[in-house]
């Protein structure tokens, strides 16, 4: 066992360091910015009304930030600190469970996936969730294991069970869930003896979360517990291969070694099935069943099946596979489970550029941005829309002792035409922004028409616009394909074609842009519904399909009309390499039959868009 724990120290510490590393240049997340939002009330009552209920998860981690905060204060360390502990916490614990479940060879695999994988370093480092959530289910089974494997139903462990069941329940709907089904499972492993002692210990359970069932009930009330948002989309049926790559950092250096070490490690036959059958079918169902039940209630009642919420069943998944690897640490085993371990943080830092991806988060670089520019200019020159919720931006004003004035709030969204009163009406000759949706990009574009600076970010980019003055590129333009048409008349016909090709022929990769304008004059002085449709198929079924209206925003330049559309792909093409299986068809549509509109141009431009807006959880490749 000495070499076993010399493995685990080794694997504990690579943990240690992939979490601590690059930690100093990760700023607040927007999940971590909405929490400190819901921080500032004075009483316990005001937080849970305030606090708690508007937001859709359990009370648990909302509270115990509150209190942690009144002692430790709010910065990016002191918030996060409790949830790294955890996360590191979580290495040695699940290489306990996995031991007391088979053995320590394999708790060392177990073990160093949760040290290595970007799935549970992320979430050691936000102050959400996921990490005490893990942390907590690892914890119930342990116990859970000591109870029904080890026959060990003494006291501390029947109250043990009970507050840990209650902890789970009231960190997040989905460790809650996952704890429920731990709890049944109990029901087909213990005996007779010790039946009323396991009821006791769920009652304790039940007794514990019970404070908290009127709030439960309540966010259900409010549209389901993914709250009334609506910003998640229901999963699509290749979600679980989205899954299994992201877990192994979309690498197939990655996944080639993982098979590699589970090969050379496993003894797959008859006797190591029939000895651990039970416990592999176990592992199994209480893996699935919460996979399979988010899937169908997202499909069907509200969006709430994400990588994140899976975490809690994560140590499930590890121990199926960890079930073959017999107890036998030789060098063959040794070799395998550290190339394991160096494709993993090669993927982890070049594939996935999670290092990089810490130091894009965009709202505490925008607000510095505005600062800088602000002392460079002065302040009555520069302009911000930072399209962030009014807290988050106050939490930043106060963090560097400065008002930013800014135009443009989340909270206080405004349809297309007002955007661009209030854009006409700015009257500093720069402009910072960030957040902004691309039509609002392009309505900016017609005031502001020099990019001075551009910065890829984390599910924005960060734009500093001039009135006058010489600019740069932005994001690189790969084409612009812009035609006329010729002796423009009223055009009666429904639908005019206007190109049809292979994705490729326009993307040369997932990571692009495209934007659609569409000029044309309008005779009445109502304008009619007429549209540039962008059609895009995979394999011959459509895939996507939207269109910009003349009914919607446009600018006008005299007589002249303009609509925008614009797209991006890496949502849609999930991988480069499958981009040729799609086509695009663009036309214009007159779905309203008039014969007042004259279409006069359009154009079709393509840029290299920023790989990093979804990159939590998108392929980079």
């Amino acid at each position: 066992m000495k070499k076993h724990n010399i493995i685990l120290l080794v694997i504990i510490g690579l943990g240690i360091v992939l979490r601590l590393y690059g930690i100093w240049n990760f700023s607040f997340t927007h999940d971590e910015l909405s929490v400190i939002s819901r921080l500032h009330f004075g009483t316990f009552s005001e937080l849970i009304e305030k606090g708690v209920k508007v937001e859709g998860h359990p009370a648990g981690i909302q509270v115990f930030l509150w209190l942690w905060t009144k002692i430790f204060g709010i910065s990016e360390i002191s918030l996060r600190l409790p949830f790294l502990i955890m996360g590191i916490a979580c290495i040695p614990l699940m290489y306990v469970l996995t031991k007391k479940w088979f053995n320590a060879t394999a708790g060392l695999f177990t073990a160093g996936v949760i040290a290595v994988s970007r799935y549970a370093i992320l979430y050691s480092l936000i102050a959400r969730p996921y990490a005490a959530g893990l942390f907590f289910v690892l914890l119930l089974l342990i116990v859970w294991t000591k109870m029904f494997f080890e026959q060990d139903y003494r006291w501390k462990n029947i109250v043990l069970f009970g507050v840990l069941a209650a902890a789970c329940a009231y960190i997040h709907q989905f460790s809650m869930f996952t704890a429920f089904l731990i709890a049944v499972a109990g029901l087909f492993f213990v005996k007779k003896q010790h039946l009323l002692k396991y009821f006791l210990a769920c009652l304790l359970a039940i007794v514990l979360y019970a404070p908290h069932i009127p709030i439960l009930l309540y966010q259900i009330s409010c549209g389901g517990l993914g709250g009334p948002d609506g910003w998640l989309g229901p999963p699509t049926p290749r979600f679980t291969l989205y899954y299994v790559q992201y877990l192994l950092h979309y690498s197939w250096f990655a996944a080639a070694t993982a098979a590699i070490a589970l090969i050379f490690s496993s003894k797959i036959n008859k006797t190591q099935w029939n000895s651990h059958k039970i416990k592999i079918i176990t592992a199994f169902l209480l893996f699935v069943t919460p996979f399979a039940v988010g899937y169908v209630y997202s499909l069907y009642v509200n969006p709430v099946l994400q990588f994140s919420v899976l975490i809690f069943s994560f140590p499930f998944l590890l121990l199926v596979f960890a079930s073959f690897i017999d107890s036998t640490l030789n060098i063959k085993k040794i070799l395998s489970l550290f190339l394991f371990f160096i494709a993993m943080i090669y993927s982890l830092t070049v594939t996935r550029q999670h290092y990089k991806l810490l130091s894009l988060e965009w709202y505490e670089k925008s607000t510095s941005k505005t600062i800088e520019l602000m002392q460079k200019y002065g302040k009555k020159e520069v302009d911000c829309m930072l399209n962030m919720e009014k807290p988050f931006l106050a939490y930043y004003e106060e963090k560097k002792g400065i008002c930013l004035n800014n135009k443009q709030y989340f909270d206080a969204p405004c349809d297309d035409f007002s955007f661009a009163q209030k854009v006409e009406s700015l009257q500093g000759k720069y402009l910072v922004v960030a957040g902004l949706t691309d039509i609002q990009l392009e309505i900016i574009k017609q005031y502001f028409p020099v990019l001075q600076e551009y910065i890829p970010c984390f599910t924005s980019e960060i734009y500093v616009f001039a009135k006058t003055g010489t600019g740069v590129a932005g994001m690189q333009e790969i084409g612009t394909e812009e035609c006329y048409f010729g002796n423009p008349t009223p055009a009666k016909e429904e639908f005019i074609p206007l190109k049809e090709c292979n994705l490729t022929e326009i993307c040369p990769s997932r990571f692009t842009k495209i934007l659609l304008t569409f000029d044309f004059r309008c005779e009445d002085s109502v304008v009619e519904d007429y549209l540039i449709v962008l059609e895009t198929s995979y394999k011959g079924t459509v895939a996507d399909w939207r269109g910009a209206s003349s009914k919607g925003f446009f600018i006008k330049n005299g007589d002249v009309f303009r609509v925008f559309l614009p797209f991006r792909y890496e949502l849609l093409v999930k991988d480069s390499r499958r981009i040729s299986n799609y086509s695009v068809k663009i036309y214009l549509w007159n779905s309203s039959g008039t014969e007042a509109v004259t279409p006069l141009k359009y154009s079709i431009s393509t840029f290299k868009d920023n790989p990093y807006i979804y990159g939590g959880e998108e392929n980079l490749q």
